[in-house]
């Protein structure tokens, strides 16, 4: 009988050590507002993601999507409110997305999704999706309306066996500001990855800085 407790008070134990270490990774990996991946777990998803596309010779895109004048609603409402369309962003980006799909928060209101198996072409087909349903919903508090938009840099490769991914966040990154330059908000750019001068040197793809503009109107 003393054996048989110890045995429980032992497994209580590991049990206990289980549920500890999954609250801590969990703080690790998951942001405490949104409830979407941190950056460091995205940046490590990316690195797993590029691996596998160099490898299998497979397609990968991600989206970079900043919430339009979320300063403003900062300002007018309080940042409690700002959480709330937050919060309330994170949750449009799940229902949108795919269970493979890696929705991060990226920092303050810019927000990075990770596409696995996904063409350039395709991951707009996300992204037009995305900014439709954001566009269409509109967030209330206190009788008052709050008409949320995103803008949205979009970049992606399908690699061949063996070749390096080129850093797709730089692209997206700069689709994402070339539409911010272009109408200020509302707008989906898709970065166009080149061939760069060093290609044959290297056998390297990367991002053109002159990014290319595929507009999409809300």
């Amino acid at each position: 009988q003393t054996s048989a407790r110890e045995e429980l008070r032992r497994l209580a134990s590991i049990a206990g050590i289980a549920v500890h270490n999954t609250r801590l990774y969990r703080l690790a990996t998951v942001d405490g507002l949104t409830g979407l991946y941190v950056r460091r777990f995205f940046e490590r998803r990316y690195a797993e993601e590029a691996a596998r596309c160099r490898r299998s010779a497979l397609a990968m895109s991600l989206l970079l999507v900043d919430l339009d004048d979320f300063k403003q609603v900062n300002d007018r409402f309080g940042h409690p409110v700002g959480d709330d369309v937050l919060r309330w962003m994170a949750k449009m980006l799940r229902k949108a997305l795919r269970l493979a799909d890696v929705p991060c928060r990226y920092g303050g209101d810019e927000f990075v999704i990770l596409l696995p198996d996904t063409e350039p072409q395709d991951a707009r087909l996300v992204a037009e999706r995305l900014q439709r349903a954001i566009a269409e919903h509109v967030f209330e508090h206190d009788g008052e309306r709050i008409q949320c938009t995103v803008s949205i840099g979009i970049a992606g490769v399908r690699c061949t066996q063996g070749e390096e991914v080129p850093d797709l966040m730089v692209a997206a990154d700069q689709a994402l500001y070339r539409s911010k330059a272009t109408r200020g908000k509302g707008l989906i750019v898709i970065a166009e990855i080149e061939q760069g001068d060093d290609a044959t040197a290297t056998g390297r793809r990367k991002a053109n800085p002159k990014v290319a503009a595929t507009a999409t109107e809300n």
